[in-house]
């Protein structure tokens, strides 16, 4: 990917962003806010004497504060390239953007790393305050570098994600609904808010198969236990690797399909 193409992509983000600078502080509220709330819930299930799982077992708020920083970027990388591929239908500037030389990969890939970017700063942020009352979080370097590893999976397989949602906006024009449905299971079958243990059977053996499942216990098991699962890190990075590479193609076949039939700027 060019890198002064993505530059232009987060430079023109940024600058309509501190336009609306009210909608950064409203969105980092509203986390704050979220975080406030877990961390109450969590002294009532913290005072059960036996934990659900032993996911729990240092407590009910770094649980949750893990899960819902790996979700605010995964939602980012469902919603980010839908949302540019709806405005600039809406303001009749897709096709312009889809014409000039750089391959349609590219030019949705660049799209959305603005976003990316804020959602990891927000939950950075989020997971930072936590840290003031009380999360701890393991400083050693496998850990670490396991961290990095599996959030940067994390990230690739939603964008791959997103990337197929901006598909599904070109050929359907509607693609906002998709991405907050996707999201919506994510939070109940990926162990953001409990542990997949107490999901019903038939449930749990599908959060288990989820890449989201992998990298949210793949993080919690490096930040909150120092430990490094290897099996769930490889699973993310592979899914990555196949997916990433699927999303462009179907994007590009989707871009190709609306050019032949005069669709691509309508919505």
């Amino acid at each position: 990917m060019r890198p002064d193409l993505v530059a232009a992509f987060v430079r023109r983000d940024w600058t309509v962003a501190r336009s609306y600078r009210l909608s950064f502080a409203m969105e980092t509220f509203g986390a704050l806010v979220l975080l406030f709330v877990v961390f109450q819930v969590g002294k009532l299930v913290d005072q059960v004497p036996q934990p659900a799982s032993d996911d729990l077992d240092r407590g009910f708020f770094p649980f949750v504060v893990v899960g819902s920083a790996v979700l605010a970027i995964t939602q980012a990388g469902l919603s980010s390239f839908t949302t540019k591929m709806r405005e600039e239908q809406t303001t009749g500037t897709l096709e312009v953007v889809l014409a000039t030389p750089n391959s349609p990969s590219v030019m949705i890939l660049a799209s959305g790393v603005y976003q990316q970017l804020q959602s990891l700063v927000q939950a950075s942020l989020l997971v930072l305050v936590a840290m003031l009352v009380g999360l701890r979080i393991s400083g050693s370097p496998a850990a670490a570098l396991a961290t990095v590893a599996g959030l940067a999976g994390l990230v690739l397989v939603f964008a791959s994600l997103g990337v197929l949602v901006a598909a599904f906006t070109i050929v359907f024009k509607r693609g906002n609904a998709l991405g907050g449905l996707i999201t919506a299971m994510l939070g109940l079958l990926g162990g953001v808010y409990f542990p997949v243990e107490l999901l019903p059977g038939p449930l749990r053996l599908l959060a288990g198969a989820l890449p989201f499942t992998w990298g949210v216990d793949a993080l919690r098991a490096s930040l909150l236990f120092g430990r490094v699962e290897w099996a769930n890190l490889v699973g993310v990075l592979t899914a990555a690797a196949v997916l990433l590479p699927l999303s462009l193609w179907l994007f590009r076949a989707a871009v190709d399909a609306a050019r032949r039939d005069g669709s691509l700027g309508h919505y």
